[in-house]
């Protein structure tokens, strides 16, 4: 296997970066900042030395100074779930406003308050109440599928080919379509994410 080792020291303001090759000859040493500009030229250099020796495998260690890293990584958590937690608060509220539109009004289903004309209305009005009350089985960890979504509709965003799967299975269903084409990008997401992990390589968008 044709590893190149990446060594990073971190610390608040720059990353100390060196890159050694398999045969533990010095490639290069540098330092960038620690900003999303200075992780995008990271990258960069990483990738041209991948290509420049034709090497196939990436291994990265990362030193922190200090406690500066794990406090980082702790903020970056608490942060991550304050949001997952406000989305769930903001998500039982709507059902809690639901759940209470819905019995004040359920005597219209006895009030026939919809014509025979209207009937598919009527209809839509009943299964949208329907589908507002049904909640779904909570298993697995719900902090993990909450990310997994998240990181899906990332994708989603940003890669030609999750985006064509997600529009692609969007229209494959009339009612909840983007529920039900980001649990399948969800799900194609989590095989390729086991993949790259498993082969230990990086992922590289489909030209």
């Amino acid at each position: 296997m044709n590893t190149l080792y990446v060594g990073i020291d971190v610390s608040s303001k720059s990353n100390v970066v060196y890159l050694m090759l398999p045969n533990g000859d010095k490639h290069s040493n540098f330092s960038v900042a620690n900003s999303h500009k200075g992780s995008t030229q990271l990258v960069k250099r990483i990738l041209s030395a991948l290509t420049s020796h034709s090497l196939d495998t990436v291994l990265i260690g990362l030193k922190s100074t200090s406690v500066y890293g794990d406090y980082r990584y702790k903020a970056l958590q608490n942060l991550t779930r304050a949001r997952f937690f406000a989305v769930q608060n903001l998500t039982k509220e709507k059902q809690r406003f639901i759940n209470v539109l819905f019995k004040k009004y359920s005597a219209m289903t006895q009030e026939k308050v919809f014509s025979k004309i209207f009937s598919t209305t009527a209809l839509a009005v009943y299964d949208e109440f329907e589908s507002e009350v049904t909640r779904l089985i909570p298993s697995g960890n719900r902090f993990l599928k909450y990310y997994l979504y998240e990181a899906a509709f990332s994708l989603v965003r940003c890669d030609k080919e999750y985006s064509d799967f997600y529009h692609l299975k969007y229209k494959e269903v009339n009612r909840y379509q983007h529920k039900h084409a980001l649990a399948l990008t969800a799900r194609k997401f989590v095989r390729l994410f086991f993949r790259l992990l498993k082969d230990n390589r990086l992922y590289r968008a489909a030209e």
